[in-house]
């Protein structure tokens, strides 16, 4: 019996919120990055993009808690001026947007008035791991290990953009996505024990793209309290920013695949995903020309384009002994009478099913397992080959249905 299977696209998503802080209370997240030891109060390590947001007085108690974080102190005292508005743009930053504070899990603070213009100010650092200084340099030593090796697979003469891309591909293959376990929320997760959350993934993808001479910048959507909010990435490319979310690009259903629906694309495609919801505001990406369909020509505005180009992506994979493949509709009206066509009623996919096996002379299936993005109209699609392992395909076999299973199992797929 023909027949089509279908997943629904699920999102990725973790990012523990943090709550505003009161006069004489804390602030606390777990998102961390990983620190070196830094005396001086210029970081000698990149400070993130947002840094250049906080006005000159908020600069300074930055650089001030950062550096104590970073050198594993307990505790730290400015003197000056900070309103509880700025103290939470100063936490927002180090939380979020710093891949250098590393285990900062709580900071509290508390002020004494000295009767001048300006207030000391206490600040209690408490950490997750509480790492030791050799700790935290053997880490870091660790990430930049695999930093400097995804860098040094640039090819002679690559192009910024496959640069971009070829960062991204590596997390995106080598990361598997987590809500448990040390780490998962910071660069050391995602690169090194291959196992994070967004904000771990994205602290990476940031980390390698600036050691590699890019400008990225985490961006967070934050929720109302108690709720889970997400984060992705922006880099500038050009005279552009664009969105990035290494996260959602992570391929839930198949092995050896990677999605590209979220990469160098705008605010305003992003948008139907999360909307940044921050105090400190990333920069705005306004173009959506550089998209990774955009620019592969795997952009259909018709039906009949959109068939054209499942045809040639199929065979193109077949004959690269490959087992998925992307295309996106250029509108909903395309995208729905494209699914509509290919793996509804009229079961077009099987003509093309037998075209491929044809021209690339190799035996397939009568049936393809095909994901479809409805926001952003990309339809991704699994090829089979008869008298193979289901473990070829998936990545979580066991987690198939029972429906699937037995549809395959009669092409000797098991």
């Amino acid at each position: 019996m023909k027949k089509f299977t279908s997943f629904a696209l699920g999102l990725l998503i973790s990012l523990s919120i943090m709550c505003a802080p009161m006069e004489n209370s804390s602030y606390s997240s777990p998102l961390i990055g990983i620190s070196v030891s830094a005396n001086q109060t210029a970081p000698a390590f990149p400070l993130p993009y947002q840094y250049r947001e906080l006005n000159r007085e908020e600069q300074k108690f930055y650089n001030a808690i950062r550096n104590a974080i970073i050198d594993c102190k307990q505790t730290v005292k400015v003197n000056g001026q900070l309103s509880d508005s700025g103290f939470q743009r100063v936490m927002e930053i180090i939380f979020n947007y710093d891949v250098y504070t590393f285990d900062a899990g709580k900071i509290e603070y508390s002020y004494y008035d000295t009767r001048t213009r300006s207030t000391d100010y206490e600040f209690k650092i408490t950490y997750n791991n509480h790492y030791s200084k050799a700790t935290y340099d053997k880490m870091l030593a660790e990430i930049d290990k695999v930093a400097d090796r995804v860098i040094s697979q640039f090819k002679p003469g690559m192009s910024q953009y496959a640069r971009i891309k070829h960062i991204h591909d590596y997390i995106a293959q080598t990361t598997s996505y987590t809500l448990e376990g040390k780490n998962i929320d910071n660069a050391y997760g995602a690169l090194v024990s291959r196992k994070a959350k967004c904000d771990g993934i994205s602290h990476a993808f940031s980390y390698i793209a600036a050691k590699a001479g890019f400008t990225a910048v985490n961006v967070i959507y934050e929720p109302p309290r108690n709720q889970v909010g997400h984060m992705w990435n922006k880099i500038r490319f050009g005279n552009n920013w664009y969105v990035i979310d290494v996260t959602n690009n992570i391929d839930q259903f198949f092995n050896n695949s990677i999605r590209y629906d979220y990469f160098m694309i705008s605010d305003s495609d992003f948008n139907k995903l999360f909307k940044e919801q921050a105090r400190v505001k990333s920069p705005a990406a306004t173009d959506s020309s550089r998209s990774y369909f955009h620019t592969q020509r795997l952009r259909a505005d018709s039906v009949d384009a959109a068939k054209t180009l499942i045809r040639n992506e199929m065979l193109k994979t077949v004959r690269n002994k490959g087992t998925t493949f992307s295309i996106q509709c250029s509108s909903r009206e395309v995208y729905n009478a494209a699914v509509r066509d290919l793996f509804g009623s009229n079961s077009e996919m099987f003509d093309i099913i037998d075209v491929v096996s044809e021209r690339a002379s190799v035996k397939l299936a009568d049936t393809v397992n095909f994901v479809n993005n409805d926001p952003f109209y990309t339809i991704q699609v699994c090829i089979f080959y008869p008298n193979t392992s289901i473990s070829m395909y998936f990545k979580e076999p066991k987690d198939i249905d029972a429906g699937t299973r037995q549809n395959l199992s009669q092409f000797g797929i098991k």
